[in-house]
């Protein structure tokens, strides 16, 4: 899986802070809230400065002098050391001396991912607040090099907001330096379970220590070990403070680098301590508990529960394979590490208790989507037609050209337009034809996109039979489509390109509103058969959907030469803002229904276009994995009456389906 890279490249090393993953502790009284709250508190003006120092070290010349948080070494990509032993002097005093593990394949971003391309080959860190000496002895006398990371002054502790409820410290908050990111993680439909780690070798800080040590580790993983960010989604401190850890992980879900072979399944949460042979806090416990209870609600994921995941390579199971987990697991279930410690490793059962608070979607907000492509046209057509329809549109499933110029006809034709495999036509599509018994059918595009066979087969659903409106060319039915269902002197005609669907499938219920065509175009010429058809509109207006890298500006100076009042573009500088404006410029605030599809694929809308514009409400498209931006401000303006998603939790997640009810009056 890529990343973006910031700034085009990836830092080699910078900063450093390594968290140990274990947890153990005994839970007394774990009494939690579903929803963890964030700080309402403000972060400062500039994120507290953090100073990384990396310094070559030999036996002759082990000890480095700096003010620290934490400490790590750093060996050869070829050594074979398996551990490095360090102390520090802090308080007047130097303390035991402390084996650090070099960390294993399992620790860290996937194999095969740019972020572990990036990787260098560490120890665990060494968290220790306030110490100003660290000594390093290295077995054989190798050399190697030490990296002291200062997370900053000490700070005085979040306090939580009037509520019984834990509260999350965000990034801002707790002074994330975010140039230090290598690249920006990736996000994911949700989690299918969670990982509990610990950072080790850190029971005794202060509260004032905690944030410094998040920026330790936020420095450690991204500069010493080159990783996009810091690893976990989440980190607790002992005394029951939730931090934000990973870039955009109180939003949406994303990938982190915690648990090597199962980043893209499973978030991560780690309390900073050791917990091999001491309990964790009950106030850490309680927050690891809120934090659990939280993710898995929002994917609907039972904590009780055991799923099947696929590995994607680890020293414990090798890429491919699929192997049975608890859904809330500890580190070393899926990867060769002691993590999170023997004590909180024997009670991770007290977070495997049935979700206190289940999260369910607004009623208004209402989910269309079958087993596959086919069952959600045919249910979207159902839910729109109950009582059956004078005509129906056929188009093929597997392309998009011809249904989104079909569209506007259906809707001004008062049928639905249905998808269906341009073989064959399926069982699900043929049931809905035979519920709706239309007078007419007709299939849109050539024989290419949709076969002979599958036109006859569904002229035995309609009384007066199939009939074809299909071109040499998808510009060519473009043109047949609206010279079939518009007259001369309509008041609009949208114009899209006939290459890409994202910008077309928002302006297929905008044309069909205002009562005008939507034709398909070139990039970069406007085809004779296109031109002629608006001559023959003589359209008030034209509105080119999308970006000039979509539709040139040479044609957009074509097409005004053929309308009444020219030409002019809807579009923004993304599909997802593209089809923010259009709606925008449309549909007035409080419309009836709004609809939401992935802008990656178009399936799920073409059945949905002709019923958005049939109800008077648009057609918005999102990531499927977050609910764009863009989208969110759209719908916060429209304030719809209710919305429909279209497509299963595997087109639009159910994050997304969960957070649309925010956007209802």
């Amino acid at each position: 899986m890529m990343h973006e890279r910031v700034d085009g490249r990836h830092r080699s090393r910078s900063m450093l802070a390594v968290v140990r993953v274990a947890v153990a502790t005994v839970v007394t009284s774990v009494a939690m809230t579903l929803t963890p709250v964030m700080s309402a508190g403000s972060g400062p003006d500039r994120a507290p400065e953090t100073t990384v120092l990396e310094e070559a070290v030999t036996p002759a010349d082990a000890v480095v002098t700096a003010d620290f948080d934490l400490a790590a070494v750093a060996v050869g990509p070829d050594s074979e050391l398996a551990e490095v032993d360090v102390r520090v002097h802090a308080d007047g005093e130097w303390s035991e001396w402390i084996t650090l593990d070099v960390l294993s394949e399992d620790q860290g971003p996937d194999p095969g991912t740019e972020e572990h391309s990036a990787s260098r080959t560490m120890t665990e860190p060494l968290l220790a607040a306030g110490s100003s000496r660290v000594e390093v002895r290295v077995p054989g006398g190798e050399s190697a090099e030490v990296i002291l990371v200062d997370g900053g002054p000490e700070e005085r502790s979040p306090s939580a907001a009037a509520s019984a409820r834990p509260f999350i410290v965000t990034r801002a908050e707790w002074g994330a330096n975010d140039s230090l990111m290598n690249c920006i993680p990736d996000s994911l439909p949700g989690y299918k379970g969670a990982v509990v780690h610990h950072t080790v070798n850190a029971n005794t800080y202060t509260a004032a220590q905690a944030p410094a040590l998040v920026r330790s580790i936020f420095a450690y993983h991204t500069t010493a070990q080159g990783w996009c960010d810091i690893g976990y989604q989440f980190l607790v401190d002992r005394f029951g403070t939730v931090y934000e850890g990973r870039t955009g992980a109180l939003d949406r879900a994303v990938e982190g680098a915690q648990s090597a072979g199962f980043n893209t399944q499973t978030f991560g949460v780690s309390i900073i301590g050791d917990f091999s042979n001491e309990a964790p806090s009950a106030e850490s416990l309680a927050a690891v508990d809120s934090v659990i209870q939280w993710q898995l609600a929002l994917d609907g994921v039972d904590p009780r529960g055991e799923s099947e995941f696929t590995s994607m390579g680890n020293g414990k199971f090798p890429a491919g394979t699929v192997v049975r987990l608890p859904t809330v697991m500890g580190h070393r279930d899926n990867g060769q590490t002691l993590c999170p410690g023997d004590r909180l490793y024997d009670l991770l059962p007290t977070f495997r208790t049935s979700l206190r608070s289940p999260l369910e979607p607004d009623p208004g907000v209402e989910r269309q989507g079958g087993r596959d492509r086919y069952a959600t046209s045919a249910l979207i057509s159902e839910r729109a037609f109950p009582d059956g329809a004078p005509v129906a549109y056929l188009t093929s499933g597997l392309t998009f050209p011809d249904a989104l110029s079909g569209a506007p006809a259906a809707t001004a034709s008062g049928g639905p337009l249905l998808i269906t495999h341009p073989d064959y036509l399926p069982d699900v599509i043929a049931a809905e034809l035979a519920r709706l018994r239309p007078q007419r059918i007709i299939v849109l595009g050539g024989t290419g996109a949709v076969s002979d066979v599958v036109a006859e087969a569904s002229a035995a659903y309609s009384t007066e039979g199939a009939a074809r409106l299909g071109g040499s060319t998808r510009y060519a039915t473009s043109a047949l489509i609206s010279a079939e269902m518009f007259a001369p002197d309509v008041p609009v005609a949208f114009v899209a390109t006939g290459t890409a669907f994202p910008d077309a499938l928002s302006g297929a219920p905008a044309a069909a509103l205002l009562g005008g065509p939507l034709l398909l175009t070139l990039p970069d010429r406007v085809p004779d058969v296109i031109a002629a058809e608006l001559g023959r509109l003589r359209p008030e207006r034209i509105v080119v959907l999308g970006a000039s890298g979509a539709v040139s500006d040479s044609v957009v100076e074509t097409l005004g030469s053929l309308a009444t009042l020219g030409a002019g573009r809807m579009s923004g500088p993304t599909r997802y803002e593209t089809s923010a404006r259009v709606s925008a410029g449309t549909f007035p605030s409080g419309v009836p229904v709004a609809y939401v599809a992935t802008g990656r694929n178009f399936p799920d809308a073409l059945s949905a276009a002709p019923v958005a514009g049939r109800q008077a409400g648009p057609l918005l498209i999102t990531d499927p994995r977050s609910l764009s931006p863009a989208a969110a401000e759209e719908l916060r303006r429209l304030a719809p009456q209710r919305i429909v998603v279209l497509g299963s939790d595997a087109a639009v997640s159910r994050r997304v389906h969960l957070a649309l009810g925010e956007y209802l009056p």
